[in-house]
């Protein structure tokens, strides 16, 4: 059995897949002199077959590829994506040694797979952390008459109650907190918000706006300008894109650590007073993440 397999590019996963010239012959069948496609007929792992255009460019160079008329149908089903891994097995005749039927598979990049796992994971304890929190912050507002409090007379108040030893800023209502365990996604590119976070945390947007600044002040007093973006539509997902990368660096934040934006309120009108932001840097003790 002959195998010929490929990383996927995004050129391969967004229009064509292209293929080495010296497979050509030693593996797909070779161009008879003049013709410049043909048709490859391929199985997957269901039964399913494929038929694709396999064609080569005119000149100089010649190219073979798959068209995309015939491999994005492919690429769609089997939910490829860049970094995964598309392997043809060609199987010959025992007998005469002569090319038998082509077979096809995907193989999903297990690191990104687990990243994508481990990213649910996160997003799930992030949601349970967010009910648990708002739970408690109920049974405390039962004790403790805020709507006749200042932000001091809550903070005497929590003293006093001494809750199991809350961090104030979670329930005082002049301070709130948005925190989120850092993706590769999150390091590298962008920062990805939940949308509830948007009216209840970050600034709301106005009807058709997709963008505005978000300033804010880490731990050492520099001022950080970010630009936070939503798509419009009805699945519009925030993040914060534009000067992000820098800030990441600048704090040398890696995956697995927790970024954390505060938002200060002056108590006397509710409004926007400032967003404050700082890196929790993961702890890694006998190869064990605390």
């Amino acid at each position: 059995m002959a195998v010929y397999s490929k990383i996927l590019t995004a050129t391969d996963i967004s229009t064509r897949l292209e293929v080495n010239s010296s497979s050509l012959g030693d593996f797909f069948p070779a161009f008879p002199a003049g013709q410049y496609d043909q048709h490859l007929v391929v199985e997957d792992e269901n039964g399913k077959n494929w038929e694709f255009s396999l064609l080569i460019r005119r000149g100089q160079y010649e190219k073979p590829y798959i068209s995309q008329g015939t491999w994005h149908p492919f690429v769609v089903e089997k939910q490829a994506e860049v970094g995964d891994e598309v392997e043809f097995s060609r199987e010959t005749d025992g007998a005469s040694g002569s090319a038998g039927r082509y077979k096809i598979r995907v193989m999903k990049n297990e690191k990104k797979e687990m990243m994508k796992n481990e990213e649910k994971e996160v997003i799930k304890n992030e949601k349970k952390e967010m009910k648990d929190d708002r739970s408690l912050e109920l049974k405390i507002e039962k004790n403790i008459p805020f709507h006749k409090k200042t932000a001091c007379d809550l903070g005497a108040d929590l003293n006093t109650y001494n809750l199991f030893d809350i961090e104030r800023s979670k329930f005082i209502k002049a301070m709130e907190v948005y925190k989120k365990i850092l993706t590769e996604t999150d390091v590298s590119t962008r920062l990805a918000v939940e949308s509830n976070t948007i009216d209840e945390f970050f600034p709301a947007f106005e009807a058709g706006q997709d963008s505005q600044d978000l300033v804010v002040e880490d731990e050492n007093g520099e001022r950080w300008r970010f630009g936070l973006f939503i798509l419009l539509g009805p699945y519009g997902k925030p993040t914060i894109s534009a000067g992000w990368r820098r800030f990441v660096m600048s704090k040398q934040a890696n995956v697995g650590d927790q970024v954390v934006f505060s938002k200060e309120r002056v108590a006397a009108s509710g409004s926007a007073s400032s967003y404050k932001i700082r890196v929790v840097k993961q702890v890694k003790l006998f190869k064990s993440t605390i």
